[in-house]
């Protein structure tokens, strides 16, 4: 597919292209996503194309990741990208999820700026959410309980076990736990703190 069709300006530049592309909104017919330094481009149809522009400054950034998830509907995995108006579009991609990694990955690259790992929560954001960390902790070592009374031995067993902390980072008051005496980088504000 040529370049004009996607109208690129002097100084864009094409990063990655798939044709087995089906956005899940519509007919859910096959198309081609196009990913530059500017845009995301949406070309639908086969002899009569039509081009739908994304521009990559209204896709939302979140904890300084693009708002581009991996999620799953009907079965298949996903690409979910969100943008500031509220908006979002849905694509699903014939190479399945491992390609929509790489998207993910080129789109945050590209909109950001910085090398991430992909989001794969399915389009929940658990992991954001302060307090997280420290829960699934708390179940963890319930679900240890329930396997040392069923006389299950936890990998734990095995090797030193560790007390578990949770208290407020002193720099920014933001949730962190880990083990006692083990040093946390807080994901909030940067710090490092021993507990």
């Amino acid at each position: 597919m040529a370049a004009e069709k996607y109208r690129l300006m002097p100084n864009e530049a094409i990063i990655l292209k798939n044709d087995r592309v089906s956005r899940m909104q519509g007919l859910n017919a096959q198309c081609e996503l196009v990913l530059t330094n500017l845009n995301l481009f949406l070309v639908i149809g086969t002899f009569k194309k039509k081009v739908i522009q994304y521009p990559l400054s209204q896709i939302k950034v979140y904890d300084g990741r693009a708002n581009a998830l991996l999620s799953g509907q009907f079965g298949n995995s996903v690409l979910e990208v969100y943008f500031i108006d509220g908006g979002k579009e849905s694509f699903r991609f014939t190479a399945g999820k491992k390609e929509i990694l790489k998207w993910i990955s080129a789109i945050n690259r590209a909109t950001t700026g910085n090398d991430s790992e992909a989001d794969t929560t399915g389009g929940r954001f658990f992991a954001a959410l302060p307090g997280t960390e420290m829960i699934a902790d708390a179940m963890e070592d319930t679900i240890g309980a329930f396997k040392d009374a069923l006389g299950i031995k936890s990998k734990k067993a095995f090797g030193a076990s560790t007390e578990k902390v949770a208290r407020k980072c002193s720099s920014c008051g933001a949730p962190i736990s880990g083990g006692k005496g083990q040093v946390i980088h807080c994901r909030y504000c940067d710090s490092d703190q021993q507990l």
